[in-house]
């Protein structure tokens, strides 16, 4: 299955948001970072647009405050990592976890790539 992107403007429209507001929350929040082009295009995936969707809700209608929602999505990170390591009992998981995530990190790494060139190809 190959994971599909949106550029900035895209995802403005979806979540009826200025690119800028983006911009900012990109700098802001390390979760909402998106995939970067060699040309500096910014790519967003699905999961990006889900939290971005969390977060404007955090902001917006509940009226976190920067630093509040920062520290909302820590919360919440954490809580899916215990959940998370709950579900793994045998006595090997911290080690196959170490080296899940390490593989996982350089298919990233790989997929990026990978996207940039077919977009350089486009």
């Amino acid at each position: 299955m190959v994971e599909k992107f949106y550029k900035i403007g895209e995802v403005a429209k979806i979540l009826d948001l200025p690119p800028s507001t983006l911009r900012y929350w990109e700098s802001h929040f390390k979760h909402v970072r998106p995939v970067k082009s060699t040309g500096g295009q910014r790519f967003y995936t699905e999961k990006h647009i889900e939290m971005l969707t969390q977060l404007k809700d955090m902001l917006y209608s509940e009226r976190y405050t920067i630093e509040g929602a920062k520290q909302r999505l820590k919360e919440l990170s954490f809580q899916k990592d215990s959940v998370n390591n709950a579900h793994n009992v045998d006595g090997s998981n911290m080690e196959n976890n170490n080296f899940n995530d390490g593989m996982m990190v350089n298919k990233d790494i790989i997929k990026r790539e990978l996207q940039e060139i077919l977009v350089m190809l486009d």
